[in-house]
């Protein structure tokens, strides 16, 4: 089971590379789309547009100077341990559905992610270093083959 927003996405994704790079085909670009995405060019016009960008990858990045709105969407990420069950939905530690949704806005789920459980553990928030900016993107992307490869 794969959950929208969870390390199971990473996974999949790590595992789509090593099966494609195991395969030995010569090819610059791993492309990676969604079950519900279509590609609105063909091969050879994306061939023919990616043919300028060899070695660049494309990833969307979400800066929260530009994006704020997204980026304060997500602060709750980044101050609570989200612990992914198995693709099934999420438990929050230390929190309440008041808490992370605000009073008297309780939700069950978070985006598509499932369900969310909240309980109480002995582990502390998240520590973020002072020094590291966070960004918010999508693992939609197009990963130029030094980098796949690198992965």
């Amino acid at each position: 089971r794969v959950g929208w927003g969870g390390f199971s996405m990473v996974a999949v994704l790590l595992d789509a590379i090593a099966t494609a790079v195991g395969t030995g085909c010569n090819y610059d670009f791993f492309i990676n789309l969604s079950d519900s995405d279509m590609a609105l060019r063909t091969h050879a016009e994306i061939s023919a547009f990616l043919a300028g960008f060899r070695d660049t990858s494309f990833v969307a990045v979400k800066d929260p100077a530009r994006d704020w709105m997204r980026y304060r969407s997500h602060a709750h990420m980044r101050r609570l341990p989200f612990i992914e069950c198995a693709g099934l939905g999420f438990a929050v530690l230390n929190a309440t559905a008041d808490s992370l949704f605000g009073e008297g806005r309780a939700a069950c789920c978070l985006a598509r992610s499932g369900p969310i459980i909240y309980t109480t553990a002995p582990l502390a928030p998240p520590h973020m270093p002072e020094d590291v900016e966070v960004f918010h993107g999508s693992q939609w992307a197009i990963l130029a083959r030094p980098f796949f490869k690198y992965l």
